[in-house]
């Protein structure tokens, strides 16, 4: 099992589980790993992601665009929105940290629901733990139901 877990399959897993989480858990079953292997595979390679997000955007969103909105400062302050950013904010508003954290696994994905998250509610001690349990209960929905799939689709390939 150890060997099978260093193996250089797991890098791409862990990345994939990182970003497009969706399809990292059919990923590694078709890698050939069992259900548990591909449940803490996946959690732990998504849990990377959120972390690696997570402050990323939290930086981003401080240093980065404080710095362009002083170096382009304007005497007339213009309200930017577009249909996007709406959305989010009503998102946020409706579902709060709990709604953001269960829709950034799979809905969102993890670089935009980690930077959303981090940008709104980075004063919330709970955002990352609740990121964290919604993606672990992800992982263990989409294992379960990735598996007779990628079997069928072995055996039919075979």
């Amino acid at each position: 099992m150890l060997f099978k877990l260093l193996s250089g399959i797991i890098v791409p897993i862990l990345i994939t589980a990182a970003t497009k989480f969706m399809f990292s858990p059919s990923m590694a079953l078709g890698a050939g790993y069992d259900k548990a292997e591909t449940i803490i595979i996946t959690t732990i390679g998504g849990w990377m992601g959120i972390l690696f997000f997570y402050y990323l955007g939290g930086w981003f969103t401080d240093v980065i665009i404080k710095f362009f909105v002083q170096l382009f400062k304007r005497n007339k302050k213009k309200k930017f929105s577009s249909k996007g950013k709406r959305r989010i904010i009503t998102i946020k508003r409706k579902l709060g940290v709990v709604g953001i954290a269960f829709l950034t696994p799979c809905i969102i994905s993890i670089p935009i629901g980690s930077v959303i998250a981090s940008k709104y509610f980075r004063k919330n001690r709970m955002t990352i733990p609740y990121l964290f349990l919604s993606l672990l209960l992800w992982s263990m929905l989409l294992t379960i139901a990735s598996e007779p799939i990628v079997k069928s689709l072995k055996e039919y390939l075979s």
